[in-house]
Parts: structure tokens; C-alpha cells; sequence
């Protein structure tokens, strides 16, 4: 049976080698939040390149913060790569002194 993997879309990332990648190795993977989606996931993976605090405002305004935290709840796995690893933490000064998801 294929894993089932979500890849977070912030509309700032590259997503498509991510994709490749994930189907490569066997990964069933599907890009968005649709709650069904996650629900049903193994892994959520949040990939990075772009803005800290333009992220975090993408995540904040659409809420995906509550759905990454209910993703960590499930005691599902979640994978930070680049820039979605550093949104995991407290903070950043990245241009701007901006509050993250604060997992970390």
C-alpha cells in the first residue's frame, strides 16, 4: 500500500520537483489542505523558498496553522524542508521580527 502524502501549497514554493520526488520513492501525493486529504495522510510535508513573513501571513490568513496542528495531534508525521523547516520555529528576524508556528 502507497504512503499518502499532502504537500502545503503557500503559493511561494516550488512544489512540482517535491512532487516528483515524493511519487519516485512511492508516495501517493496530493498538493493543498483539503481536510479529507489530510486526515487520510501519512505524512504533511511543508516545503520552503520564499518570504518567512510572507508565509506566515499565507498560513495565518488561510489557516493552515490549525491544520498543521491538528495534522501533529494525529500524531501524524511532518516534514519541514527549507524555509517550511524554519517556519516549525518560534520566530525569525528575516527582514522583519515575525512569529512562527512555534512547534519548535
Amino acid at each position: 500500500m502507497l504512503k499518502k502524502a499532502v504537500i502545503v501549497d503557500l503559493k511561494l514554493n516550488n512544489i512540482k520537483s517535491l512532487t516528483r520526488a515524493l511519487t519516485n520513492v512511492g508516495f501517493d501525493c496530493h498538493i493543498g489542505l483539503q481536510d479529507d486529504f489530510i486526515k487520510k495522510s501519512d505524512v504533511l510535508f511543508l516545503p520552503g523558498v520564499g518570504s518567512y513573513s510572507a508565509a506566515m501571513k499565507y498560513i495565518k490568513k488561510n489557516q493552515i496553522d490549525r491544520k498543521i496542528f491538528q495534522h501533529i495531534k494525529r500524531k501524524k508525521k511532518l516534514v519541514g524542508i527549507c524555509l517550511g523547516m524554519q517556519l516549525l520555529f518560534e520566530e525569525s528576524s528575516e527582514f522583519k521580527k515575525t512569529k512562527g508556528l512555534g512547534i519548535f
